[in-house]
């Protein structure tokens, strides 16, 4: 578990590093995000952070900014920094950051939409199989785990956010 923990600290001071000239904030919920996991909600992070909500929300808008997360609702973020997979630190990761193929662009977009396997081959005229070897080369060249930080990345090339979903919680806002 340690082990674990540290190795997720070291990614998120990673990710700072390569970024530059971030805020203490935006540094502080950069790298509670990179422990918590991808994609997170500003509440989660809260207690391993020493500032408040508001500051929370200034910090994320700052790496929003930056375009190091995106907002898939208006309480979850996700990273589009994609190098934030343990097995990505040494770069060696085949077909990493590799431009997606026009084909699988496609299949991005219909899983942003939800989209199954089994739906987005069909939609395509594709056995599910081979749907699958999209999605994992996908998860391959973006350096990423799941369908969710596909969809975050799909978001950032269409520049869009989510609506929120009628069944989230909602979160409080203290000033």
């Amino acid at each position: 578990m340690v082990d674990c923990m540290r190795e997720r600290v070291g990614l998120g001071l990673k990710l700072v590093d390569e970024i530059g000239g971030l805020s203490d904030d935006a540094v502080a919920v950069a790298v509670a995000a990179s422990i918590s996991g991808s994609p997170f909600r500003l509440t989660a992070l809260l207690p391993l952070l020493t500032f408040s909500e508001k500051r929370g929300r200034q910090a994320l808008a700052e790496l929003e900014e930056l375009i190091v997360i995106v907002a898939l609702e208006d309480h979850y973020r996700a990273f589009v920094s994609l190098g934030l997979e343990p097995n990505s630190l040494d770069g060696r990761q085949a077909g990493a950051h590799a431009a997606p193929s026009p084909r699988e662009q496609e299949v991005a977009r219909l899983v942003a939409q939800g989209l199954t396997n089994y739906q987005i081959g069909v939609r395509l005229g594709l056995s599910e199989r081979t749907v699958e070897t999209y999605i994992r080369r996908l998860f391959r060249k973006l350096n990423v785990s799941s369908r969710s930080q596909v969809v975050a990345w799909q978001m950032c090339q269409e520049n869009v956010r989510l609506p929120l979903m009628a069944n989230d919680p909602v979160e409080h806002t203290s000033t």
